[in-house]
């Protein structure tokens, strides 16, 4: 039988049979750790102590540094401000640019 869209398949002439995709993966997940990878390396931000809030350590004005990552008002007001206040991620990233959050940055100058 074909694989399905979007799945891999592998042929092995000598053991005479198609390799299936859920097969293919269970093999390679055997060779490596992944679960215990993530468990060891992966934050919660939910676990992580609140940041208070600090003034930008930089004298270019916060719309410049918007400017300079290529932010326009749109983006600001239709995708970044509704994800700010409620939390949630916006449905207009879908096929949208994804941009570096670069500009919203606390960069430290010494």
């Amino acid at each position: 039988m074909a694989p399905a869209a979007g799945q891999d398949a592998a042929g092995r002439p000598r053991r005479g049979r198609i390799i299936s995709d859920e097969e293919i993966k269970a093999q390679i997940a055997k060779k490596h750790p992944y679960a215990k990878w993530l468990k060891k390396t992966q934050l919660v931000l939910e676990d992580l102590p609140a940041l208070q809030p600090r003034k930008p350590a930089t004298n270019i004005s916060l719309l410049d540094r918007q400017q300079c990552f290529g932010y326009t008002q749109e983006d600001l007001q239709l995708l970044l401000e509704p994800m700010a206040t409620t939390g949630a991620g916006s449905r207009r990233l879908d096929g949208h640019r994804h941009t570096d959050l670069g500009a919203l940055r606390q960069v430290e100058v010494s």
